[in-house]
């Protein structure tokens, strides 16, 4: 029982350290935790740690934007724009901001800003993608990917997981080549969002070779925007092939090898003051 009690004090002297750390960059002010929003978030962190542990079951060490929290049961992120933190908890990316009082001390209150995170298990280990977006205009204000090398070094809990069905929710395109989504088989990503006209979102297209029936790989987009799709080798990122209007209507469409695989995708939009939802869906086909 002691030992279970040394876990949690230890936990929540983690959790105020971590606010504390965040809230008092770059000015280091005198920070109060006193605030009902702060205990809030260590009573819920607390609440489910048996849980996490049990879904889990394992001690290691991940790190967000530098943050670590070593030995505990639960993993905490922390991203800082401005005065801006976040802290995840259970299955939600709690948000608060810290605003100094009239004495200068800061204290953090409640964010008006929703969330939107994915978790993936990839053939290389866990990534997790966040991003914290307005929730009327759903504007990305902040995004950032957090990677294990191994899955078995990951603990802490999921944000969502994903079922592995083809289909995906919002938010879960990467926009840089270093760390795309992992797409491992075939079917259909609905409801894929470009937020703005520079934004490109990259997957890596690596199913199992022995999983699939033919030898050709077709890519379409879907939906009423323009757009375009370039396909790259994954070791030395060369362009294999690009395509505009190869679908139906303004739709993109290209077919691949499946000897040239893996390869990292990017679909983007050809107009530059283009936003809105489109779809992207993949087959596997025998060509003679």
């Amino acid at each position: 029982m002691r030992d279970v009690e040394d876990k949690m004090r230890k936990l929540q002297i983690a959790m105020i350290a971590l606010l504390l750390l965040a809230a008092s960059m770059p000015a280091m002010a005198q920070t109060t935790i006193e605030s009902p929003e702060v205990q809030r978030l260590i009573s819920a962190a607390q609440s489910q740690i048996a849980r996490a542990k049990s879904r889990i079951g394992t001690e290691k060490t991940i790190s967000w934007r530098g943050v670590f929290l070593r030995n505990q049961l639960v993993d905490f992120g922390s991203f800082l724009r401005g005065p801006m933190t976040s802290i995840m908890v259970d299955e939600g990316l709690y948000v608060v901001t810290s605003v100094p009082d009239d004495q200068g001390r800061i204290q953090p209150v409640q964010a008006e800003i929703g969330f939107f995170a994915t978790a993936q298990v990839a053939r290389d280990g866990i990534t997790l993608n966040f991003q914290i977006a307005e929730e009327e205009s759903q504007r990305v204000l902040a995004s950032w990917t957090a990677s294990l090398p191994n899955s078995q070094d990951f603990h802490g809990m999921f944000i969502s997981d994903d079922s592995g069905s083809g289909v995906f929710a919002d938010f879960g395109e990467p926009d840089s080549m270093e760390t795309p989504r992992e797409w491992p088989g075939t079917g259909r990503l609905d409801q894929l969002t470009f937020h703005s006209g520079d934004d490109g979102d990259y997957f890596l297209l690596n199913p199992a070779v022995d999983e699939l029936t033919g030898n050709y790989l077709t890519i379409e987009t879907s939906g009423e925007i323009d757009t375009y799709i370039d396909v790259f080798e994954y070791n030395s990122r060369a362009t294999i092939m690009s395509n505009d209007d190869g679908g139906n209507n303004m739709n993109a469409k290209v077919s691949i090898s499946t000897d040239s695989l893996p390869v990292i995708l990017l679909v983007r939009p050809l107009s530059s003051d283009t936003t809105g939802a489109y779809g992207l869906n993949i087959a596997n086909i025998q060509y003679e």
